[in-house]
């Protein structure tokens, strides 16, 4: 991919990953998309992105409204990451820029 541009389906799957990440930003959690952004294989990267989907998966469960991509976005997220590892980072440039959300928006439900 890296001589490949990424097409609006690509960008599409890093926006919804990036939604995910996203919470964790805004809560002052920086762990997982640092580790993101700095993964140098596939492998780091899937490991990363189990730990956030379960951790996304808690929060929901203590009422946190976060968005949680489906199986299907994460199938095609891990198919960018084996073909550039690259793309992590822009995954965690993307959830770094979504603007904050409201405290009242935080109220439970999935994304």
């Amino acid at each position: 991919m890296s001589n490949k541009k990424l097409t609006e389906e690509d960008w599409s799957v890093l926006r919804e990953v990036a939604s995910m990440l996203n919470t964790f930003v805004r809560e002052g959690a920086f762990g997982y998309p640092d580790r993101l952004a700095n993964a140098y294989s596939p492998r780091t990267a899937e490991t990363v992105i189990r730990e956030a989907l379960r951790d996304a998966r808690s929060l929901l469960r203590q009422g946190t409204k976060i968005y949680i991509p489906t199986i299907e976005v994460i199938e095609k997220f891990l198919k960018l990451v084996e073909k550039d590892v690259n793309v992590c980072s822009k995954v965690v440039a993307l959830a770094l820029a979504f603007p904050p959300r409201k405290k009242s928006e935080k109220e439970g439900g999935e994304g």
